[in-house]
């Protein structure tokens, strides 16, 4: 069985019973404090909240730009290895484009441009 505190007396009543045994009180009373009881606690809890948020709105404020931060951090750093790759082969085709400009055949493995007039050293 289920019981209610009476909110006339404070005493624990039946949550089947039609009255309160202790004072009398009638259960649409009952029913209808306990209403006003649960409306008031809301109203509490949410000017509670609205309290704990304008005192605490610049920890919110870093926190959500420390978010931000950390997002755009994983998102540049997803592309920094193709960014260092593109500069390597950019890098690489002017070596190759000058080695050719020399006249010279371009040796990778030994990073040297190979012409007619001698090796030239492209490190």
């Amino acid at each position: 069985m289920n019981y209610i505190k009476c909110p006339n007396c404070g005493k624990q009543i039946s949550s089947k019973s039609t009255s309160c045994i202790y004072c009398g009180i009638s259960r649409s009373i009952i029913e209808q404090e306990m209403k006003i009881k649960e409306i008031k606690n809301e109203k509490e809890l949410s000017s509670e909240l609205e309290g704990f948020y304008q005192n605490h709105k610049h920890h919110i404020l870093i926190l959500e730009v420390i978010i931000i931060l950390v997002i755009a951090i994983i998102y540049v750093s997803s592309y920094l290895p193709k960014i260092i790759e593109y500069s390597k082969i950019e890098r690489l085709n002017k070596i190759i484009d000058k080695c050719s400009d020399y006249g010279g055949k371009w040796n990778g493995q030994n990073e040297i441009c190979e012409t007619e007039l001698g090796i030239i050293n492209m490190k």
